[in-house]
């Protein structure tokens, strides 16, 4: 069991409204009121809302060629169920504290299998942030979360979704697989930071069906010691008129290692689309490895698409300018680093989000 104080550590401080903890896959709460924004249980989801869940649930997660995503599927027990009814504005963020305990006793090894969906009504908007944690921290026993979450925004719906992978507990592995399914108008961001974990892979599926919708992926990872982190994404451009844009920005170190698979399809009907990719890394270790491979697949003749990638080190001139004005070496990194973290960190909405990451890259990049 996990203490009150254990939660209470888990939550980040400064962030509006109450937390919905999560344990092992199991939400521990249900917030349920008529007209008002559902958070509860998946499991509970079939008698709150029966309709709605039964025509989204599976339609969107891919069970063929995703065999993680199948596995969840086959073996799933419970997760978060959130609906956002037609025109309604959620003005504080919906947490979700993400809690794994692993079995200490003799190494025994733990899986588990979240499934989520998300459902946000004609001209909603909300803002979602997940964060994942394991107690003990020291756990002999190895951990495996597969996590699927369905997202569908109707006409016109508004999403941000914020996810911190913080994890520091030894031998745990962490897939998180997103789908997306956007109607017409609608605009969903998605930011992922991915600061520990022994074996991250993060997948995001975004299908735009709706025209006039906007999609926007961002990342950042810091990798150290032995870790990996994978991001693979696909843009699927399915109606015209349409604009993604993605960025995804790492650092490595240690002897660890990063891929970053990103693809975009233009289909032939989606004409009058922008859509733009990028892949940034720094690596200050010779030890660190980098695989990005950026894709467009187009087939409609009236778009503005560009891609790119970038893999070097830490800026020579400008490190030595910082230096040269009397700062130590190891501020002068840390400025640098964190100035490159930046990019992505700025496109969050949330202060309180905001300010708790930065404290946590200023600490890594000092030390």
């Amino acid at each position: 069991l996990i203490s009150q104080k254990e939660k209470e550590n888990a939550v980040i401080p400064g962030i509006s409204g109450s937390p919905v903890f999560s344990v092992n896959g199991q939400p521990e709460s249900s917030l349920f009121s008529p007209g008002k924004p559902i958070i509860t249980r998946l499991s509970d989801a079939l008698n709150l809302a029966p309709l709605i869940f039964e025509q989204n649930i599976g339609k969107y997660a891919n069970i063929e060629s995703a065999a993680l995503t199948a596995l969840n599927t086959a073996f799933f027990r419970d997760g978060v169920f959130i609906y956002i009814p037609d025109h309604t504005l959620v003005e504080e963020p919906i947490y979700i504290v993400n809690l794994i305990t692993p079995k200490a006793e003799a190494g025994e090894n733990l899986i588990v299998h979240p499934r989520n969906l998300y459902l946000l009504g004609k001209n909603s908007s909300a803002t979602i942030i997940e964060t994942n944690i394991n107690y003990p921290k020291q756990s002999k026993g190895g951990v495996f979360t597969n996590s699927v979450t369905e997202i569908v925004l109707e006409e016109n719906a508004h999403a941000d979704i914020y996810q911190l992978q913080n994890d520091e507990a030894y031998n745990n592995c962490l897939v998180s697989s997103k789908y997306i399914h956007q109607k017409r108008d609608s605009v969903f961001t998605h930011i992922t930071f991915t600061l520990n974990g022994e074996f991250v892979r993060n997948n995001v599926t975004a299908a735009m069906a709706g025209e006039g919708s906007e999609c926007h992926l961002y990342g950042f990872y810091h990798t150290r010691h032995h870790q990996q982190v994978d991001n693979h994404t696909f843009i699927d451009h399915k109606s015209p008129n349409c604009r993604s844009n993605e960025l995804y920005a790492g650092i490595l170190d240690g002897q660890s290692s990063g891929i970053f698979n990103g693809k975009v399809m233009v289909r032939k009907d989606a004409q009058k689309t922008n859509a733009f990719q990028a892949n940034r890394n720094i690596i200050i270790s010779d030890d660190a490895a980098m695989n990005t491979k950026p894709e467009l697949e187009i087939y409609a003749d009236d778009v503005k698409c560009s891609h790119g990638a970038t893999t070097g080190q830490v800026d020579k001139e400008a490190l030595f300018y910082l230096l040269s004005r009397g700062i130590s070496l190891a501020k002068a990194q840390s400025m640098l680093l964190l100035g490159f973290a930046d990019e992505v960190i700025n496109k969050i909405k949330q202060e309180a989000l905001k300010k708790e990451i930065r404290k946590l890259l200023s600490a890594r990049f000092e030390g």
